[in-house]
């Protein structure tokens, strides 16, 4: 069967919810432009007028194709809701602001507005979450030098995320900003983050390139890459708690 394209996903929900649908948006690394076949899936999200157990069932067809082909399911919010989540979920917000094409319908809601000190909450939270999965599952993959590369490849997008995060607390935008004068992609935004804390890029960049498949992992010194690839996440972990204790309270992007 031929692939769902995203534009074909936006119009078939269009046309299944009728005038329910209020945006039909893609987001992430197929809009910012480091997507990866082998790793990357598009993401989705749909804003709707209500969600009704007749409009799920309506969707459900569609979204059951559309994740076996290797999508994520998509966010469903009506608008209240949508508005609502800005202090839930700041980061991913603002990283859908940041990349997304309207498929179908509104563009996002202007009502969408982040407190800064919900973002700092948040990346406090996560970046301590997921130092401490790194450390745990790396006393299992220690001595093997495989699972000890996997490690860093399957974590290597969630810490790319929260660096972006970070960036965001080290370079605020002025107020009506265009979310193009921040960087898209993950590596862009690092490389950016590196020139507010002094932390070593080039080991991401090296575990990027194993991710990708552009060097061999055999070619990689594991536990020595493992080493370099934690300090850097436990600098960028400090410095964001740091800056965090350090702001003041409110401010909104």
């Amino acid at each position: 069967m031929t692939a769902i394209t995203p534009k074909q996903f936006a119009q078939r929900c269009a046309s299944l919810l009728s005038d329910a649908i209020q945006s039909v948006v893609l987001y992430g690394s197929s809009v910012a432009g480091d997507f990866d076949d082998a790793y990357s899936d598009r993401n989705v999200l749909i804003i709707a007028r209500r969600w009704n157990v007749g409009d799920l069932d309506a969707l459900a067809p569609l979204v059951q194709t559309w994740t076996k082909q290797g999508n994520r399911p998509p966010l469903l919010f009506t608008l209240d809701e949508a508005i609502a989540a800005a202090d839930t979920f700041p980061l991913e917000i603002l990283d859908i602001q940041n990349a997304h094409e309207v498929l179908a319908g509104e563009p996002l809601p202007s009502q969408w507005r982040v407190d800064l000190g919900h973002l700092r909450l948040q990346l406090e939270r996560e970046f301590k979450e997921k130092l401490l999965r790194l450390r745990e599952r790396y006393t299992l993959a220690t001595g093997n030098a495989d699972r000890v590369a996997g490690l860093m490849v399957d974590s290597l997008g969630s810490f790319l995320v929260l660096a972006r995060g970070a960036l965001r607390l080290f370079r605020v935008p002025l107020t009506g900003a265009s979310p193009a004068e921040f960087p898209r992609t993950k590596l862009d935004a690092l490389s950016a983050l590196a020139e507010h804390i002094s932390f070593d890029v080039n080991v991401f960049r090296t575990v990027d390139d194993v991710k990708h498949g552009r060097k061999p992992a055999r070619d990689v010194p594991a536990a020595e890459t493992f080493a370099a690839y934690l300090r850097a996440v436990e600098t960028i972990e400090r410095a964001t708690n740091d800056k965090r204790l350090q702001a003041s309270d409110g401010g909104t992007r």
